[in-house]
């Protein structure tokens, strides 16, 4: 088992500590999973405070002995219920600022109406403080994306042994699942948005992909079941019809997300020239992932360059499945920040991992695309998905 290096805990609580000082704050309580994982580098319920003076303390509800194994923090203590923040605190010689903050975003209504209603000061919003601070990428991180990247172009060169005329997207999925979890992707999947679930191979043939889902992505498919529209479905591969995998691995937590077309047989030359217009797409957004480009200028003008392709609307889906972004972070999570829409005004900085994925996606026939995890460092993107993009005919 990895754990997470000591030090990179400590830089990320330090890290925090400024911010918050920044920000007006004296300390953060942090409940939600991925933040408790990143912060402590162990995956227990409970809470942590994070004092800007002083040492962290973690209260954990389940399990103590595991947290202790696997987090580098040295105060680790009981919690019967994670609302009880207060008094433990107290039983530890904590004192409580005049300002604290949590991850309102995230946490339960009802926590916070708990919290506000028992904790004796102010409490305000850091969700935008640790999704900052989450959004620029260690080494150490960037080293667990890489290792999710390499099962990931595995699969993408298995994928064509297991196309077959007659199988079914369920099938398909569940190969692809199968043989990424006996090449150690960690099964799991995060999204920080509320209500958004998804499933790590998610396969569509021809039609199906333009079928809308309530996933905020450009990619659908008729699914099997309506309580679980994403994972697979029951229509089976023709020859000629264009087959989008979208796929999302993960090691340590970290997750990068990719996609390939493919094709039984041959496909239609519509469908080839719109894959190679989405790949000319890609690079126009690729050349602007660098320190101080704004994603919401970069979103304009692919828009207007996607508008005088002929794809105004099938750029990232049609109708009601049409998303408005074309770029999204990935890490801990599918959903991080940055991303490349209309409202998101701050500059790229290094560090930042974004997951890049023109699609087009005609009503009623389906469609192309292409995605791919990208890096962005002090000289530019660096493509850690960069294999093959080119869409595969198999025969």
């Amino acid at each position: 088992m990895t754990l997470t290096l000591e030090k990179e805990i400590f830089s990320r609580i330090e890290n925090l500590r400024k911010s918050l000082k920044k920000s007006g704050f004296g300390a953060a309580l942090i409940y939600q999973n991925v933040d408790l994982f990143y912060y402590t580098g162990t995956l227990q319920n409970g809470a942590l405070y994070v004092p800007t003076t002083g040492k962290p303390l973690f209260m954990v509800v389940k399990n103590i002995d595991r947290a202790k194994r696997e987090s580098p923090i040295e105060n680790i203590v009981p919690i019967s219920n994670p609302v009880k923040v207060g008094d433990v605190l107290k039983q530890n010689k904590y004192r409580l600022p005049k300002r604290i903050g949590l991850e309102m975003d995230v946490i339960p209504a009802k926590l916070y109406a708990k919290l506000a209603s028992i904790l004796p000061c102010e409490i305000g919003d850091i969700s935008l403080n640790v999704r900052l601070q989450r959004s620029i990428k260690s080494e150490f991180e960037i080293g667990m994306m890489k290792k999710a990247a390499a099962i990931l172009k595995k699969t993408f060169a298995e994928i064509p042994n297991m196309l077959e005329e007659g199988v079914t997207e369920t099938e398909i999925s569940a190969r692809i699942e199968y043989f990424m979890r006996r090449n150690k992707h960690q099964g799991v999947i995060r999204m920080r948005a509320f209500g958004m679930e998804l499933y790590a191979a998610h396969l569509s043939f021809g039609a199906s992909s333009a079928t809308p889902v309530h996933f905020n992505g450009p990619v659908g498919v008729r699914g099997m079941y309506p309580a679980a529209p994403q994972i697979g479905g029951n229509t089976r591969l023709k020859k000629g019809v264009p087959i989008l995998a979208d796929i999302v691995a993960g090691v340590g937590g970290y997750l990068v997300d990719c996609t390939r077309a493919y094709a039984l047989g041959g496909l239609n030359g519509k469908f080839l020239q719109q894959h190679e217009d989405c790949l000319k797409l890609n690079r126009e957004i690729v050349k602007r992932l660098k320190p101080g480009e704004i994603p919401s200028e970069i979103y304009a003008d692919i828009i207007e360059t996607a508008k005088n392709m002929g794809y105004e609307k099938s750029f990232m889906a049609s109708g009601e499945n049409q998303v408005k972004f074309v770029a999204h972070g990935i890490g801990l999570e599918v959903d991080e920040i940055p991303v490349i829409a209309k409202p998101y005004k701050m500059p790229f900085v290094a560090g930042n991992t974004m997951a890049v994925e023109p699609k087009i996606i005609s009503p009623r026939i389906g469609g192309v695309g292409v995605e791919n995890t990208y890096l962005i460092t002090q000289k530019g993107a660096k493509n850690l998905t960069g294999f093959n993009m080119n869409l595969e005919i198999v025969k």
